[in-house]
């Protein structure tokens, strides 16, 4: 990440207390972008299934766009410890 913002390791922690903070950031601007959208769309139908069926498309489709987010929610947020995992999920609830 410092290296892609041509700064040095240090400054990334002047913004971010550590990864998980960083993988936090991360993940409210992706996915809370991503939430609002889906309860946008998801709000045309009533069937559970239409829901579920948008749902799955939709973050597929972004998950194919983003390689490298793919990536971090595939990998890292899977092998995070559970006060992460628990953050995580207040985020989704919204």
């Amino acid at each position: 990440i410092a290296k892609q913002a041509g700064v040095a390791d240090g400054t990334i922690y002047l913004y971010f207390k550590n990864k998980e903070d960083i993988l936090i950031s991360l993940f409210k601007e992706k996915m809370g972008q991503f939430i609002e959208q889906m309860n946008e769309e998801m709000a045309a139908t009533n069937s559970a299934t239409e829901k579920l069926s948008l749902f799955i498309k939709k973050h597929f489709e972004l998950l194919s766009s983003d390689r490298h987010l793919a990536i971090v929610t595939q990998l890292e947020l899977r092998q995070s410890n559970l006060e992460l995992r628990l953050k995580i999920n207040e985020i989704l609830k919204g």
